[in-house]
């Protein structure tokens, strides 16, 4: 199988399960991207659209032993996503899919380094609050919401965080990562200078985690 280069040595084990998916047949970037439409969908308990992902990969799934369907590397995959998140409390996510975009071309996205994103935090004034005493972090171009963690660890307090991107799989990936931080965060895929939006979601922190739903790009202020 397949080693990929990762930052974080938990990263691996998170690409291992989604690598044992394009055994099957599947393209890296198509299982990648699924993927986050999966894991989107089950936190904002969405079963009709979880299903209709998960129907392309039926045929594999009929086919395979219990264990090793592609329905189960996606679930494992996410619960390795999950503990390698609260492990290095950094971009695994984010990780992931540089790491799988150095072997294919779809992917098309490159991400600033944690060390770079660190630095512009601490330079942005994270001393803004909303009036609620809450930290406002915001990002019109996000990526896999990485600025969005770094001013979340540069801030002293609560955080409500704010991104845009106007790929899909990038606002996905925000919108997990600031659900798998546990923060308040509104993170909407669409272009931040047209306010043209095409999906949104609102994460929320809760004292068992955070908590994910899909909302109206409208009721966030893009049409």
């Amino acid at each position: 199988m397949t080693e990929f280069s990762t930052r974080y040595d938990r990263t691996a084990d998170v690409l291992a399960r989604l690598e044992a998916i394009t055994q099957f047949g599947f393209g890296r970037f198509d299982v990648f991207r699924d993927w986050t439409r999966l894991m989107t969908h089950a936190l904002a308990r969405d079963d009709d659209a979880y299903l209709d992902v998960l129907d392309r990969y039926a045929d594999a799934n009929a086919e395979a032993d219990r264990g090793d369907r592609p329905a189960d590397h996606f679930a494992a995959a996410f619960g390795e996503l999950r503990a390698a998140t609260a492990a290095v409390g950094g971009d695994v996510l984010g990780d992931a899919y540089e790491a799988y975009g150095m072997a294919s071309d779809a992917f098309g996205q490159h991400f600033s380094p944690p060390a770079v994103v660190r630095l512009l935090a601490a330079l942005q004034d994270v001393g803004t609050t909303d009036g609620e005493g809450a930290t406002q972090v915001s990002d019109p171009a996000c990526g896999s919401g990485r600025l969005l963690l770094a001013g979340i660890d540069a801030a002293d307090g609560p955080v409500v965080c704010l991104g845009v991107d106007k790929d899909e799989v990038c606002a996905r990936m925000a919108a997990l990562n600031c659900c798998l931080v546990n923060v308040d965060a509104v993170v909407v895929h669409g272009d931040a200078l047209t306010f043209e939006g095409y999906g949104a979601w609102r994460t929320s922190r809760t004292a068992s985690g955070g908590a994910l739903e899909a909302v109206d790009p409208e009721a966030v202020g893009f049409d």
